[in-house]
């Protein structure tokens, strides 16, 4: 049975009761108003809402590639407050259009955006439009999902910039435009949606938990956001993990086995430690063979896993000093691994 992990950190809900929270808002020409008030602020959903930065602080852009100037050539950057910069573009408001939405701690740029802008010019023509806000995710977590409000008002100014420059065209409709969001990203993807009705497509990559899930609608992407919303997930886990690893072998029948590691820390705490070492063994009688492949699952549960209590909310950094195949004094074998997590 692989080894539990139990917390010893407790978090109450009354730690934030004491906390006053000023009623304020802010407002941008164009995008409208937004507040750090209720849905916003969710006690313990949300605990902490910070306003959205400055449009020049979060510094969105819009990165443009069309079957004209394709990826294999410049690209145009768009932004909403450079006048003439969609006009002199090599935007088509003859085709419909892929707007493509990084996450948390991302940028327009980053490999798995581009070759996604990469893939749909080689099944179409397309604008395909990636939104690059990388100021504003790379800030304190709280702070990023309150920009991604102002990026999402961002893309629904654009569409109505196009609709605005581009009258009685395909780019002129809504119903035109797919926005694809990953993350962080999907839930803009849904701040643009909700202010765009006749949006015709919104694709979500795994949205983000922390700080949406539990939340209202207004706070999440939701399913009234495009007329079709679609939601990919493949990684249930939260971002910031604890648990123990499995080792994967390779028998001689070349059928795969798991072997479930058993926890040996010098301290025996019971659960990590950012910074700390830890030792991990699996007790075989029989050569597992190759080792093929060496996976984490993770245990946590909801009062440890506080985010807005750590100093940086980010995926922890594993690194693997070894892995070993020992033969003991009795013939039998274990694997042992030895690795540092950085969080």
């Amino acid at each position: 049975m692989p080894y539990k992990f139990h917390s010893s950190r407790k978090v109450g809900v009354t730690l934030f009761s004491s906390i006053p929270v000023a009623a304020d808002r802010v407002c941008y020409p164009d995008l409208g108003c937004f507040n750090n008030l209720p849905p916003f602020l969710d006690i313990p959903n949300r605990p902490v809402s910070p306003l959205p930065e400055s449009r020049e602080e979060v510094g969105t852009e819009f990165v443009l590639n069309t079957p004209a100037n394709n990826f294999d050539f410049e690209y145009d950057v768009i932004s909403n407050l450079v006048p003439g910069s969609l006009e002199s573009s090599h935007f088509d408001p003859s085709l419909e259009t892929k707007i493509l939405v990084h996450g948390y701690g991302e940028s327009g740029y980053s490999d798995w955006i581009t070759a996604m802008g990469r893939a749909f010019l080689t099944v179409g023509d397309y604008n395909i439009i990636r939104v690059d806000w990388f100021k504003g995710a790379f800030e304190f977590y709280p702070t990023a999902t309150s920009n991604g409000r102002l990026v999402g008002a961002e893309i629904s100014l654009l569409m109505d910039n196009i609709a605005a420059v581009y009258p009685n065209t395909v780019a002129a409709n809504a119903a035109n435009y797919h926005i694809i969001g990953y993350s962080l990203g999907a839930h803009v993807a849904g701040y643009a949606g909700e202010r765009q009705p006749n949006l015709a497509r919104i694709t979500a990559l795994d949205p983000s938990s922390p700080y949406f899930e539990n939340t209202a609608t207004q706070v999440r992407l939701d399913e009234t956001d495009a007329a079709f919303v679609d939601v990919i997930h493949t990684d249930t886990d939260p971002r910031i993990q604890r648990g123990e690893p499995n080792f994967q072998g390779e028998p001689e029948k070349q059928c795969l086995k798991e072997y479930s590691a058993l926890l040996i820390h010098r301290d025996d705490t019971g659960h990590y430690e950012p910074g700390a070492t830890y030792t991990f063994y699996i007790f075989t009688e029989d050569y597992p063979g190759n080792i093929l492949h060496l996976g984490f699952s993770w245990l946590y549960d909801r009062d440890w896993y506080k985010p807005w209590t750590w100093p940086v909310f980010s995926t922890p950094d594993v690194y693997i000093d070894n892995i070993k195949v020992e033969l003991l004094e009795d013939s039998s074998r274990y694997l042992s691994a030895c690795h540092n997590i950085i969080v």
